[in-house]
């Protein structure tokens, strides 16, 4: 049998705490007791999806696949980082040679959108500084008030 796998890209939000894997599994993670003896003294994360379901993630893994989003500033940071990468994807793409096949309708329509994701990440660097500038000003207050 002849197995085709395509290729996906995730979004989930999920709650998680680094912790080892013999914690995990106390901390209701579902996961086999293999699992815990292979991975004595390495870093993970014990990971609670919406449904209440809990598994364990080693720390490689789960630094590759999430990023912290609590706050705002997270959350601009990360768009921002997202954005910057496909901005630099579709540069490398305008200057190859590749970019040449296109008929010209689309190389303009490709131009304009690079023109508008860099000034996109502009808005959003300037949102950052913003941001980052406010909770300043917050961590000041709370500071003299103590």
């Amino acid at each position: 049998m002849n197995l085709e796998l395509r290729t996906y890209i995730g979004t989930k939000t999920i709650k998680a705490t680094p912790m080892e894997a013999e914690a995990a599994k106390q901390h209701g993670a579902q996961i086999t007791d293999e699992t815990v003896k292979k991975n004595i003294g390495n870093d993970g994360y014990l990971v609670e999806y919406p449904d209440g379901y809990r598994s364990w993630s080693p720390k490689k893994s789960f630094d590759e696949a999430y990023r912290l989003a609590e706050s705002y500033l997270d959350r601009l940071r990360i768009e921002h980082e997202d954005l910057k990468c496909r901005y630099l994807r579709g540069q490398e793409f305008v200057y190859s040679s590749e970019f040449n096949y296109l008929s010209e309708d689309e190389q303009v329509a490709l131009s304009v959108q690079m023109d508008l994701m860099r000034k996109y990440l502009f808005v959003l660097a300037s949102r950052i500084k913003y941001a980052e500038a406010q909770e300043m000003k917050m961590n000041l207050k709370t500071t003299d008030h103590e």
